[in-house]
């Protein structure tokens, strides 16, 4: 019997993702995968802290040229991680360069607002995007503020947007310690 390419692929970019994982988190893979392959669990001095997100690995033959990964991701994938209540970053390996590169799904539906009809978006992710051990810890300290309630808003004239903006400063100013009007990328968010 002979193993499908595809499925050498997924063994390899699993074990080069497993590996920048720090040894004191959990990485718990997901069986069956329904769009997410892992929830990882983030501990600090052998405790929980209560931080968790989902991963989605997306393994790939392609050589990375230039510290470019270009990628096609449906639609549908996009709108069912916009709908979880955990984040979901979206991990991709190159299995022939052993590079990693990393976004947040979230990230991706609000820089790219999707059309009617629209059946997938093209992810092109740069030298930016890498990731390794220490990068990965990094972008997971930004769930610190996913339990955190954040605000942002939307406008259609410069008067909206300067409205927008006093209206923000205010907020922050005053609500700093429970209300975050950053990374609206995450989940918790409100949007006016």
């Amino acid at each position: 019997m002979k193993r499908p390419d595809q499925h050498i692929t997924e063994t390899k970019s699993q074990r080069i993702f497993e590996n920048i994982v720090p040894t004191e988190w959990v990485c718990r893979e997901i069986k069956p995968d329904y769009g997410v392959d892992y929830l990882v669990e983030i501990f600090e001095n052998n405790e929980s802290t209560g931080k968790t997100f989902f991963v989605q690995l997306k393994g790939s033959t392609q050589e990375i040229e230039h510290d470019i990964f270009e990628k096609q991701i449906t639609t549908d994938n996009l709108k069912y991680y916009n709908s979880l209540a955990l984040p979901v970053i979206i991990i991709c390996v190159s299995v022939e360069t052993k590079q990693i590169l990393g976004i947040w799904a979230n990230t991706l539906i609000h820089q790219n607002p999707l059309k009617e009809n629209q059946k997938s978006i093209s992810l092109l992710l740069n030298e930016d995007y890498l990731v390794d051990e220490a990068r990965l810890i990094l972008i997971a300290s930004q769930l610190d503020v996913s339990n955190r309630l954040g605000i942002s808003t939307e406008y259609d004239s410069d008067l909206a947007q300067m409205f927008n903006s006093h209206i923000l400063q205010w907020i922050e100013h005053f609500y700093s310690d429970s209300v975050s009007v950053k990374f609206n990328n995450l989940p918790k968010h409100l949007k006016l």
